[in-house]
């Protein structure tokens, strides 16, 4: 946890200081050299808090009495805004969502933090508690926000452009003789597959000291990619070879992860390409690059998730995820074994989310994320869905997002990229949401509870009770879209939803309630009772 919240901690280098001149507390970005003052205590009306906000740079402000949140300071005859920002600065206007992800940062992500942290540009919401997550974890509160202007996401079927030299820049500082510059054309020729055998290091400063170190290297990484598994030749050894060349000098891990990138960067060579992306999925367990190589490197893998190659796609979104836990984890202590090498090379393409039982996606998680109750892919989908103005738009839930983001979304996803979701339209994470329900391989509601349910749909107690009975796992989950769907169908929400209570019952109830039998005729009759029943759920239920 130390680790993490060190992590957290880099990632938002707002601090504060005492402005000399006025004497007050300031916030300050010295990344950007923006600065926000804190409002005079007494200014405020009695009984509020103030507290600064890092990733959205902002103060906030609490209510002592009823733990209500707000960006708009509560100012003693004034209803301006409390905040003043550095000239090179704008402030967000009203609507935006410069807070990020609601309810997720604690401890050393805000200053004096107090409870969970409003959208940046709300005036003062109630936030409603999400059951089925404890309370003091990450994600237990969600605040309602209004809807920014919306961007439209490209057309279904337009492809997005790729740019695979992403390396470029790492390539020019450190891939460079000082006395021989290359052009552009010349670097993008380095840093893409070619044919050529090379004996020399890609990175300069290792040609002295580490030439037949990185001419091993380089081979290992050919004979893995034109290896045929054979008796005499198992994938997982070869890779054992490259990580026992490594392990002794960290100062070779980056030229690893450039020259497989080198060789998955325009290979035209099926499986050799197939080969480097399970190397590539395999090292990113064991060893991360160094800072200065890291976010090239997962600029590079993330630029993979927008092409339009599904296999080198999942490889990349494998090796994101594993970097990701590297990264906070540290590298390995001690070699892999061959059967451990072949375990990770085995499950690169497996799914890590999605298609999968509920039960066995919290198992995976639980290393990682033991505190949460629900897969922590959803408060993230909920929280975007909300962000971009989910509550505010017609038809969320009923109109699917555009096919090609929602499948980058769900790429990232799996990536474990949580923090750079880059979705632009909320029925973007509605269609995922819903297709990750869809796609669980037994519903919410299992299958022994099916009857009972049907039997139950025209009395709203029962109905109640049989999500009292769930195992602990489905109630959690159960419950949490539960609450997130009915404060989506509130009254102040359906005027711009056009979504009751009974139309996101429509959506949700194929995935609380699958019919047991395959017959049409069944399927059909049934369909009735199991929107019943969740539309009990949804009027009725309360904790």
């Amino acid at each position: 946890e130390r680790v993490r919240e060190s992590q957290r901690e880099r990632e938002m280098p707002w601090m504060t200081r005492i402005d000399p001149t006025t004497g007050r507390l300031m916030a300050v970005n010295p990344d950007t050299s923006e600065c926000v003052w804190d409002t005079q205590q007494e200014m405020l009306l009695p009984g509020y808090e103030q507290h600064f906000d890092r990733e959205a740079g902002q103060w906030y402000y609490v209510d002592t009495k009823t733990d209500m949140v707000t960006y708009e300071a509560p100012l003693i005859n004034t209803d301006g805004p409390a905040f003043v920002r550095a000239s090179n600065v704008s402030a967000p206007s009203s609507g935006s969502s410069a807070g990020g992800l609601i309810g997720v940062r604690r401890g050393a992500d805000a200053i004096g933090t107090r409870g969970s942290q409003p959208a940046a540009g709300q005036g003062a919401t109630k936030l409603f508690k999400v059951e089925g997550l404890k309370k003091g974890d990450p994600f237990y509160n969600l605040a309602p926000i209004s809807a920014p202007t919306l961007q439209p996401d490209k057309p279904s079927g337009s492809k997005t452009k790729v740019n695979m030299y992403q390396l470029e820049g790492f390539a020019k500082q450190y891939f460079l003789n000082p006395k021989k510059p290359l052009n552009a054309n010349q670097l993008k020729a380095v840093l893409r597959y070619s044919k050529e055998k090379y004996s020399t290091p890609l990175i300069f400063a290792l040609k002295d000291s580490f030439s037949k170190s990185s001419a091993s290297i380089a081979k290992l990484i050919a004979t893995y990619m034109e290896g045929k598994e054979s008796k005499k030749y198992q994938p997982g050894e070869k890779v054992a070879e490259l990580l026992a060349t490594v392990h002794p000098a960290p100062e070779l891990r980056d030229e690893v992860y450039c020259q497989l990138c080198k060789q998955t960067c325009y290979n035209p060579r099926q499986p050799a390409l197939q080969k480097a992306w399970e190397m590539m999925a395999a090292v990113c367990a064991v060893y991360p690059p160094s800072s200065n190589l890291e976010p090239y490197l997962v600029a590079y893998l993330r630029e993979q998730l927008r092409d339009h190659k599904e296999r080198e796609a999942l490889y990349a979104t494998c090796a994101l995820r594993r970097l990701k836990l590297v990264r906070l984890n540290g590298a390995a202590n001690s070699i892999p074994s061959v059967a451990d090498i072949d375990n990770l090379i085995a499950t690169a393409l497996d799914p890590f989310y999605f298609e999968d039982t509920l039960e066995s996606v919290m198992e995976k998680q639980k290393q990682d994320y033991p505190e949460m109750d629900v897969p922590v892919i959803i408060p993230y989908i909920v929280n975007d869905l909300m962000k971009l103005g989910g509550f505010r738009t017609e038809g969320i839930f009923r109109i699917p997002g555009d096919s090609e983001q929602v499948h980058y979304y769900k790429l990232q996803l799996e990536s474990g990229q949580f923090e750079n979701l880059d979705a632009k339209d909320p029925r973007t994470p509605a269609s995922v949401l819903s297709l990750w329900l869809r796609e669980l391989k037994e519903p919410l509601i299992p299958d022994i509870l099916y009857e009972e349910c049907l039997q139950s749909a025209s009395d709203p107690e029962k109905c109640v009770s049989v999500v009292h009975c769930l195992p602990a796992t489905n109630k959690a989950m159960v419950i949490y879209l539960v609450k997130f769907l009915q404060a989506l169908t509130a009254d102040e929400n359906q005027q711009h939803t056009k979504m009751g209570i009974a139309n996101v019952a429509m959506v949700f109830a194929p995935n609380f309630l699958r019919c047991t039998s395959d017959n049409p005729a069944i399927i059909l009759q049934n369909s009735k009772s199991e929107h019943q029943f969740v539309v009990n759920i949804f009027t009725h239920f309360t904790e």
